[in-house]
């Protein structure tokens, strides 16, 4: 109701005199029933009234609704209708100020949504003991009542101890990450639904242990020949007969113990920790024989040559009794390898760029290695020869190094969770048409499916839109007979991949160039037999879309409160076009909330941080 107007002689709906921006829509009932007419779900406020009449002049009230404070919902009104009688209905904004996306349910025999969505947590269980800080947290949402499917989850949020909520990804099926601080953490669940209503809350008690290497019998094995390490020990203490380590007293030590695959030399540093460390190295079985080999105080570095399958411990102290964050590097070279330089291999995965690149370098030299996502992806950890989720990672080479950045998809633009084609312009192909099931997913209620077909024929899947060049993304399992029945994957009209027998669900990445591209997946048959459940899944897409054209991007944002008190935020522009959606307290400084693409009605997005400041101001801008 953006661009609405009031007509001349229009009623004040609902009895307000500030009403303005109204629409109007007709309905008729076919058989006389009790009526719902719900305005759950609109991006605003908005008045809602009921006539009956020929015209403007000669409408007779029939019910009306500004909003439901007693259960916190929007407005909507419940009435008998009789048969064949046309009833005219208002909606419009309390005043000019209230405008955005309109979601009008009509439903004859139902009543409005007053029970919240009920949230279960299905990993990790309760009372486990975590040995790490960071902890993803899955689980199960759903609308408990089947009478008013038509107000689904619309988001589920997660909560540490009193730390404010955070929105997960997902909804049916849900997962997010958390942060744990050190010792018992209780963790709570709760979802919100598509009417505003605030579901039971699911909890779990996990302890947060850190360090779990304090005393030397629990020393924590490093592998490889290098690698870092973190940890805190501001937890940490000296065991009675611990020895003084670089002869200071210390008091919160932490252990390590590591075996020499060769003869050698072993470098040790804890540079890049935040504050004064002792670094001492030892060899021995317990704390009464150990012997100090050599020791570094301050941001500590040292090197030491050790013997193959020789067992050494490390312990990381603060001088002083100083505490913190340890970050523990660790190379070894084999003095046999006589090696001056060593080799650093990047690999460059789809997602997002690592710097530098691929190089050969002095030995022992330090290296910052950055990961860079693209729009829409986030950094998740490195693999290879180092496995830490430190960005940018910093590292000593002691000896040749081959690692990987992942990088995982923020947000999809198609999960098929609408249980059919409708959010995007799909096509299908083929005897038998492809089709959105909820037998076989990856993640969520739905995917979609190839359709049935017979030998020697195929089912496609076509979606033909305008992108911005980057990666795209998809999961997909196929079941069929293997090596002559195959999932396949086209873009422009080329082949870019093939999959065949059974699988459990795959990830596939692929470069997207800029312009208009035609993706199509294909399931193909031989000439004949048949195995499993012959078909093709696809669930989870992502691709770079994005505006083009002159059109005018400039998007429209609106605001309306739940009633946890959380503000929604509505975005509209024009279809496909990215935005970013940003909040500041001061018009100077802008903090990233989420990237996401216009739908026919926008995007919304809850604020689970605003309740933090006196007063939150928003902006959206395209690219």
């Amino acid at each position: 109701n953006n661009f609405a107007t009031l007509e001349p002689g229009e009623p004040f709906h609902a009895q307000v005199v500030t009403v303005a921006a109204s629409v109007w829509w007709n309905w008729s009932p076919a058989v006389s029933t009790n009526v719902l007419i719900d305005t759950a779900g609109s991006g605003f406020n908005p008045v809602l009234a009921v006539y009956t009449g020929p015209d403007l002049q000669g409408l007779v009230p029939v019910a009306a609704s500004t909003n439901d404070p007693l259960h916190g919902l929007k407005a909507h009104v419940n009435f008998n209708a009789v048969q064949g009688t046309t009833y005219r209905i208002a909606v419009a904004g309390y005043d000019t100020n209230g405008v955005g996306p309109i979601r009008l349910r009509v439903a004859p025999g139902a009543l409005p949504d007053y029970i919240g969505p009920s949230v279960s947590i299905t990993n990790p269980p309760g009372g486990i003991v975590s040995t790490t800080n960071i902890l993803t947290i899955a689980g199960t949402a759903k609308d408990d009542d089947p009478a008013n499917a038509a107000t689904p989850v619309l988001e589920v949020f997660l909560q540490v101890n009193q730390n404010p909520p955070v929105p997960v990804i997902g909804t049916t099926n849900w997962s997010g990450t958390v942060t744990l601080p050190p010792g018992t953490n209780l963790i709570s669940a709760f979802a919100l639904d598509l009417a505003g209503n605030l579901g039971a809350t699911d909890q779990v008690v996990i302890a947060y242990v850190n360090p779990t290497n304090d005393d030397f019998a629990d020393a924590i094995q490093l592998l490889g020949t290098t690698g870092v390490v973190s940890a805190i020990n501001g937890r940490a203490t000296l065991e009675p007969g611990e020895p003084l380590h670089c002869g200071n007293e210390g008091g919160h030590s932490i252990w390590y113990s590591w075996i020499a695959p060769a003869d050698g030399t072993l470098s040790l540093t804890t540079t890049n920790s935040d504050f004064d460390t002792l670094l001492d190295l030892y060899v021995g079985t317990a704390l009464t024989n150990l012997v100090d080999l050599v020791c570094a105080d301050g941001f500590g570095i040292l090197s030491q040559a050790v013997v193959s399958n020789q067992l050494y411990y490390i312990s990381v102290d603060g001088y002083g009794g100083a505490s913190g964050h340890i970050q523990l590097q660790y190379s070894f070279i084999g003095v046999a390898s006589s090696q001056q330089f060593v080799n650093l291999t990047v690999d460059q995965p789809l997602g997002g760029t690592v710097s530098p690149t691929s190089r050969t370098l002095p030995v022992y030299s330090p290296v910052t290695l950055t990961a860079a996502p693209e729009p829409n992806y986030q950094f998740v950890t490195w693999t290879g020869g180092v496995t830490n989720t430190a960005n940018p990672l910093n590292l000593t080479l002691g000896a040749d190094l081959e690692i990987s950045a992942v990088f995982q998809v923020k947000k999809y633009i198609d999960s098929f969770e609408t249980g059919d084609f409708s959010a995007w312009p799909w096509t299908t192909t083929g005897p038998s048409p492809w089709l959105v099931q909820s037998n076989v997913v990856a993640l969520g209620k739905f995917a979609a499916q190839s359709g049935a077909i017979g030998d020697s024929q195929s089912s496609s899947l076509f979606l033909t839109l305008q992108t911005q060049a980057g990666t795209g993304s998809f999961d997909l399992r196929v079941s069929s007979e293997a090596g002559f029945d195959w999932l396949e994957f086209w873009l422009n009209g080329v082949r870019l991949q093939r999959w065949s027998g059974e699988t459990g669900w795959l990830n596939y990445r692929f470069a997207v160039p800029s312009g208009v591209n035609v993706f199509e997946w294909r399931y193909t048959k031989d000439a004949n037999y048949a195995a499993g459940l012959d078909a093709g899944f696809i669930d989870d897409l992502y691709l770079p879309v994005g505006g083009t054209g002159t059109a005018n991007l400039t998007p429209q944002i609106g605001l309306t409160f739940l009633p946890a008190g959380l503000p929604l935020i509505t975005v509209q522009g024009p279809v496909n076009q990215l935005y970013y959606l940003q909040g500041s307290v001061d018009l100077q400084t802008w903090t990233p909330l989420v990237t996401n693409v216009a739908g026919l009605a926008g995007f919304q997005f809850v604020d689970p941080q605003a309740t933090n400041y006196p007063a939150r101001l928003y902006r959206a801008l395209a690219p």
